[in-house]
Formats: structure tokens, sequence, C-alpha cells
């Protein structure tokens, strides 16, 4: 996902003699200015790619060629600490969305929370993650831990609000307390959810509608599940339901 060093070398150098023409500045600030232009495009540049690169779960919901973009980025990645933590936890969001939890758990422990980015609430979808792990392993009292653990931080934004109650209504679900997880699941902003995000709460719900014995209601959000799921494990989860559904 990087450019390559020697060719963002070559174009400093270019937009340095194009300043300096233009500008008729020295060298020095000419090419003060020109790394900083060469920057913020790269930067952007970087921006761009990593939306392309998330699009592919998200929307696309193709988490085997997410895997393998993520795969790229970490080539590149080097001994850059924090963003080897963020490569392993997009890799961990990967194989949780194809249902394949030990793999989760394998790419988790290689994440060192320390060197996760304090800004943009990664802590706390990091001990989510591990709640889920844990609940879906059958280790109910490490999942109730890591609740602890993301509980602790502060809502200090919106988007810290949106995880939080994420993690809560996970926790309700697993818990058995179908109405909390839910209430909290439904309420959820429509405008915040990528496509994985909605298929993934619709899945959820129709799980607590079967347990509610809402059959018809389970049974329509297992089909648009079903229909639109594309790589995801949910995709497969619903058409099993709907098949033992209707066998019986």
């Amino acid at each position: 996902m990087m450019v390559n060093k020697y060719i963002l070398i070559v174009i400093t150098l270019i937009f340095t003699f194009i300043t300096n023409y233009i500008f008729k500045m020295s060298f020095l600030k000419g090419g003060i200015i020109t790394i900083g232009l060469v920057t913020l495009g790269y930067i952007l540049y970087m921006n761009i790619k990593q939306r392309k690169r998330y699009s592919i779960l998200e929307e696309e919901l193709d988490p085997e060629k997410f895997i393998e973009e993520t795969h790229k980025a970490y080539r590149h990645a080097g001994k850059n600490k924090e963003l080897n933590s963020l490569l392993n936890m997009d890799l961990a969001f990967a194989y949780m969305s194809l249902g394949e939890y030990n793999k989760t758990m394998e790419f988790l422990d290689k994440v060192d929370p320390k060197q996760l980015p304090k800004t943009n609430n990664s802590l706390v979808g990091y001990y989510t993650s591990l709640m889920i792990v844990y609940y879906n392993l059958d280790d109910c009292d490490r999942a109730r831990e890591m609740y602890k653990e993301a509980s602790k931080y502060q809502l200090k934004n919106k988007r810290a609000e949106h995880l939080r109650a994420i993690l809560d209504a996970n926790k309700y679900f697993y818990e058995g307390d179908y109405e909390a997880s839910r209430r909290l699941f439904s309420s959820y902003p429509k405008d915040k959810m990528s496509k994985r995000f909605e298929l993934e709460i619709l899945y959820v719900l129709a799980c607590i509608d079967e347990k509610e014995r809402n059959c018809q209601s389970a049974n329509l959000k297992y089909k648009k599940v079903a229909k639109e799921a594309n790589g995801l494990y949910i995709g497969k989860l619903s058409k099993d339901k709907l098949k033992a559904d209707y066998s019986s």
C-alpha cells in the first residue's frame, strides 16, 4: 500500500525545481514547501487506498479478498508497531466475518493494545472483538472480563457512544437478555452502518426472533441475509437456518 520511496524522492525533486522556477525561491525553501505538498498528497493517497481496502470487506462483503489486500499492506508496514497492530486487528475482523474464531484469536493475540491509537476508539473495538470471540469459544468468564475492560473507556464522542452500544448489545445477546439486545441493535443509526454491519445486525435480530418463536419475522431476515451476504459467514448460517426450517 505504500508508494515506493525512490519514486517519492524523484517526485519531490521534480516539484522542488518546479517551485523554484515558478516562485523564484531558494532550493532549500522550495524543497521544504514541496516536501510538505508531497507529504500531504501521500497522506491523501494512503487514505484513499485504505478506504478502497476497507470497502472490500464493508461493502463488497469479500473477507477473503480483504485478507489478501491486508497481507499486502502488512508486508509494507515494516517495524511500525502501531500500523502492525491495526493491520492485525483488520485481519482479526476479517476472520471473524468468516466465522473462524480460532484464527481471529490468533491475530488478536498479535495486537499490542499499547500501540493502538488513543484517538479513534480502537481499544474499545479490540476488547469488544475479544469478548465476542470468547463467547463464541464458550469461555464466558473471559468474555465478561473483556467486557469490563472495554467498559473502562470514557465516551468522548459519538463514535465512542456507538461502539459502547454495540458492546452492550452483543453482551446482552450472548447473556440471553434479548429484549435489551434488540433495543440497542435496532436503535443503531442506519446512516452509520456499512453493508456488512447492517447484515450482521440483521442476522442477530433474526436469531433473536427465532429464539422468541417469531419464525415468520426471523425467516424474512434470514432470507435477506442469505441473499446479500456474499462471502460473509452469516450468509451460510442463514441458508442453513432456512433449510432447517423448511425441512421440518
